[in-house]
């Protein structure tokens, strides 16, 4: 049987994980659905509860960034809401979509090119700053199209695009364009719904060096 206690501040900076375990949960005694899981690196509140008949166990937080009762009192607002069959992990991911296109409601030009890639090099908050530093360099090759309408850029302009690319800087520099390129797009499908297709994926030899 699962243990259970009585999630504390105190008891959680406590609990240490079992040799000979990859992680393990430990379950409050006072409000049922809410535990913890402690992992190599972590300790992590959770709740877990049946939405619409399937079981599921969205994160709370992680200690000691918020605390027993702070966690407690956040996962009794989600189970509530699970009671009612609502999935807490798909409302967060419905809240940060909306604020994407909030973002870029604001924007005169969300649709450029330039436009999106800013938006999501800012929602991309976990990427080093070499990784960004890189994305930024491969974009530089784009310059040609940076000012276009995702939704104008055709499989041409990235047939055209692959080959210069390929010609001044090399099949491998060119294939890390076209990766960038292909994620502002699917970014952009993503959030704001345009271009119904992705260019880039619609060029089935795009990573060789002969066309169709």
């Amino acid at each position: 049987m699962a243990e259970k206690i009585r999630l504390t501040d105190a008891r959680v900076r406590d609990l240490i994980l079992p040799i000979g375990k990859t992680q393990v949960d430990i379950w409050d005694s006072d409000l049922q659905g809410f535990g913890l899981r402690i992992g190599a690196k972590s300790k992590t509140f959770f709740v877990m509860s049946r939405v619409n008949g399937r079981v599921v166990r969205p994160k709370v937080g992680r200690f000691p960034k918020i605390g027993s009762t702070a966690a407690r009192s956040r996962a009794r607002e989600m189970l509530v809401e699970m009671e009612k069959g609502i999935n807490p992990t798909d409302k967060k991911k419905a809240v940060k979509a909306e604020k994407v296109r909030e973002k870029l409601a604001k924007l005169d030009t969300t649709d450029t090119l330039t436009a999106l890639f800013e938006s999501m090099l800012a929602a991309k908050k976990k990427l080093s700053p070499v990784t960004i530093y890189d994305y930024r360099n491969k974009f530089k090759h784009l310059a040609s199209i940076a000012s276009e309408k995702v939704g104008s850029i055709t499989r041409q302009h990235v047939i055209t695009l692959h080959q210069t690319i390929e010609t001044k800087s090399g099949p491998y520099a060119a294939n890390g364009v076209m990766r960038v390129l292909s994620s502002i797009i699917e970014y952009s499908r993503k959030h704001i719904g345009k271009p119904d297709k992705n260019p880039v994926q619609g060029v089935p030899q795009i990573y060789g060096s002969h066309y169709q």
